[in-house]
């Protein structure tokens, strides 16, 4: 019984003594804190996908023609067919393709040139011009 009652207390003295050296743990005694944040079903604020927007000219018969992407990123068309902008939106942003400058003798219109990012590359935009 002398022997338990010694091992009890040796076990409760080293219990104690890690007990309070855990709670001044070195955050505590270097003025850090650390904190733990859980959230659920939450999407990460450092999203890095980044999508284009683009279509096609049709119609264009002369030089001139400089289209926008949220008034600005300007792109110069010299032809017929396929063109995206340089500048890549992330996924949500909205995009907005405007003319900056018709052709000379030509009136151009856009179609489906606004919208939201939804985690795909635009591809719609319509420019058409006509004489």
């Amino acid at each position: 019984m002398k022997i338990f009652k010694r091992f009890l207390s040796v076990f409760l003295l080293i219990f104690f003594v890690n007990f309070l050296n855990g709670c001044s743990n070195n955050a505590a005694n270097s003025g850090l804190t650390t904190t733990t944040v859980y959230r659920e079903n939450s999407t990460p604020a450092y999203n890095t996908s980044t999508y284009t927007v683009g279509g096609t000219v049709s119609g264009l018969a002369g030089i001139g023609l400089i289209l926008q992407n949220n008034y600005g990123d300007n792109l110069i068309i010299t032809s017929d067919g396929s063109f995206v902008f340089t500048t890549a939106l992330a996924d949500g942003s909205s995009y907005n393709v405007t003319i900056l400058t018709h052709p000379a003798e030509q009136s151009c219109t856009v179609s489906n040139g606004s919208g939201t990012i939804d985690e795909a590359n635009v591809t719609n935009v319509a420019v058409r011009c006509t004489k």
